[in-house]
């Protein structure tokens, strides 16, 4: 009995200490918790903030380089014998390009200075783009010559990678001067950049549109690439040199890691497929404004913008309802998305299978709801990415992922959005030209629908299996339970 009772003191004793053990770790760790609250909440330094506005600002103007073509090139190119299918091709060279060289700057920035690559491909791309408004001086063809103005197409293809290569370096350079500056708020400030790019491809247009109207397709693009320019020598001042470096000494590993999820994967091959539906209409919707309704170039550039206003109003919306609103599930908004897209690529056409006539009003109805379809599939396709980083480390175990694995996230959604953003203008060209914009339109239409039923079965697939685990670890503990009671009946007494 005294060794009983010494027994039940020394484990008393023992609980006892570790409970005030776990006491002092759990005050520890609500300490910790709390200065991480606090550097979190902490404002941003002068560095950070002149950092911030230079990158944001050099990061919209490129984006509106890279969507200013689209409401005037065509019209060129068709003075040159280029039909949509070559125009297409050419608009989807910068977005493949950028597919290729930006891992390769990537690279680069380990040896050079990462301000001097960022205003060399400011400049650059400045430059490319005065070079490529002075495409309007070559001379055109005789209209009774049909054959395909060779120096002016092989000219505008060198042009239009010059400019991807500038865009390039300063996309890649761009992001790693932000994820260096802001090692806390790393996912915050990359959403904003990425909404800034979408705020300057969507407005390339309309941005040119004035100075169409007041000096035509030379004045487009002197005009911004004489801004990038200035840009370039700004930056070149006042941009202070980035500190630190990104650890990439686990980038292997995360690699790996991101590569075994499925969630991930599933994010980016719908990422390239809404990338293809952003610019479905980058080529085509030109023409068909001026053959159709008879719209000038400055008009058709004003359309565009319709769908740059939903988009812009819908996306915060969406976000805002993804993070408050626990009921809401990313696939399910995303299903949603597809299945308005489905709809309203079928009035767009219209398709032929519709048998209807499309008055103009109706378009612009189509375009302004296509920004809103965009805003619910391209928000939740981010905040499954988002889903994916957390079940990655909590699968790594360390407590959170580091920069390298958060960089290759970005880059493989930037990666996959160019893909799609390459084979949309490619693809509608080709198929507008052996057949028609409405045709064009139900394909489109068909593939959304298509990707609303997969993703469908993937969340039934999802639910099933989780079932299927919980039925089987059921059954599992229940024959433990059985065995345990024929080999050893007296514990169960």
């Amino acid at each position: 009995m005294a060794n009983n009772n010494n027994n039940n003191n020394l484990s008393e004793s023992a609980s006892g200490g570790k409970a005030s053990s776990d006491s002092g770790l759990q005050s520890t760790g609500e300490n910790e918790s709390g200065q991480e609250k606090i550097n979190k909440n902490r404002s941003y330094t002068k560095k950070q903030k002149i950092s911030l506005i230079l990158c944001l600002t050099t990061q919209y103007f490129i984006n509106v380089c890279a969507s200013l073509p689209a409401p005037f090139l065509p019209k060129l190119n068709e003075t040159h014998n280029i039909h949509s299918d070559i125009t297409g091709w050419i608009l989807g060279l910068l977005p493949l390009t950028q597919l290729l060289l930006c891992p390769l700057f990537g690279k680069l920035i380990g040896t050079v200075s990462l301000k001097t690559i960022l205003v060399s491909g400011i400049f650059f791309c400045g430059g490319s783009t005065v070079l490529f408004g002075l495409l309007a001086l070559m001379p055109v063809p005789d209209p009774s010559d049909k054959q395909v103005d060779t120096v002016y197409l092989i000219l505008a293809i060198i042009l239009r990678i010059s400019q991807a290569m500038g865009s390039s370096a300063v996309f890649t350079a761009a992001m790693t001067c932000l994820t260096i500056s802001f090692t806390e708020q790393t996912t915050t400030i990359l959403s904003y950049s990425e909404t800034v790019a979408g705020l300057g491809f969507m407005s390339g247009p309309a941005f040119g549109s004035g100075l169409y109207k007041a000096g035509g397709f030379l004045l487009v693009f002197t005009g911004v690439g004489g801004m990038l320019i200035v840009t370039s020598v700004v930056i070149g001042i006042l941009l202070p040199e980035a500190g630190g470096s990104m650890d990439t000494g686990n980038s292997k590993s995360a690699l790996k890691l991101l590569m075994h999820n499925l969630n991930i994967l599933l994010a980016l091959l719908l990422t390239a497929f809404i990338g293809t539906l952003w610019a479905s209409i980058e080529t085509i919707l030109e023409p068909e404004l001026r053959t159709k309704y008879g719209l000038t170039q400055d008009l058709s550039a004003l359309v565009f913008l319709i769908l740059s206003v939903t988009y812009t109003i819908t996306a915060p919306l969406v976000g805002k309802a993804l993070d408050k609103l626990s009921c809401l599930n990313s696939l399910y908004v995303m299903v949603f998305g597809f299945l308005l897209h489905t709809v309203n690529f079928l009035f767009m056409g219209p398709s032929p299978m519709l048998g209807i006539e499309r008055p103009l009003w109706l378009l612009l109805l189509t375009l302004g709801i296509l920004g809103i379809a965009l805003g619910l599939t391209i928000v939740p396709s981010l905040d499954l990415l988002s889903f994916s980083d957390t079940e990655s480390e909590n699968a790594e175990g360390n407590g959170g992922m580091d920069e390298s694995s958060k960089a290759l996230i970005s880059g493989f959604w930037s990666s996959a959005y160019s893909f799609g953003d390459f084979f949309g203008p490619t693809f509608s060209g080709i198929v507008t030209r052996h057949g028609s914009f409405g045709l064009t339109m139900t394909y489109y239409a068909i593939g959304c629908f298509a990707v609303a039923v997969i993703i469908i079965l993937c969340v039934f697939y999802r639910l099933f299996s989780k079932r299927c685990h919980s039925c089987i670890s059921s059954s599992y503990r229940e024959s433990n339970d059985e065995r345990r009671q024929l080999l050893h009946p007296e514990s169960v007494n």
